[in-house]
């Protein structure tokens, strides 16, 4: 599986969630140029990229993201990052299970809240949720037509 195609099965998957409005890609913050943006999100930014060239695995890692405004006041943040944590897992399992790939280790969600940008830092809005670094092992040389010699 490509970089490629494991980016569009990530972006179709996360857009049939019920709990997902935007899936935004390869900047989280890029939600901050989405005027008219639906929560919660989903975004993904990509980690840093394995081939191991003896076993022919490679792995595609990530960071994941699941953002969902916020009313500091009556305390939601633990309603979206519990949300983030289903939807993240949900993601996850739909992509292992349908493409047939393994994990590269456990799922460790990173908790978040966050107010509203200060001195353009942050997001626009008060929000919360959660992420996780995930790492996708899969085929190194499927799609390679042939090797080249050199």
């Amino acid at each position: 599986m490509s970089l490629k195609d494991l980016t569009n099965a990530l972006n179709a998957i996360a857009a049939k969630q019920p709990a997902v409005g935007t899936v935004i890609e390869n900047d989280v913050f890029r939600l901050n140029g989405i005027p008219d943006a639906k929560y919660g999100v989903f975004a993904w930014t990509q980690g840093r990229h394995r081939v191991d060239l003896l076993s022919g695995l490679q792995t595609l890692n990530f960071y994941l993201y699941y953002v969902d405004r916020v009313d500091t006041a009556d305390k939601s943040e633990i309603d979206a990052q519990s949300t983030g944590i289903d939807v993240l897992t949900n993601i996850v399992r739909a992509v292992v299970n349908k493409f047939d790939l393994d994990l590269s280790g456990d799922l460790v969600f990173q908790p978040f809240i966050q107010e509203k940008a200060v001195a353009g830092k942050g997001f626009k809005d008060d929000c919360a949720g959660v992420y996780v670094e995930v790492g996708f092992m899969t085929d190194a040389y499927e799609g390679c037509e042939d090797e080249f010699d050199n």
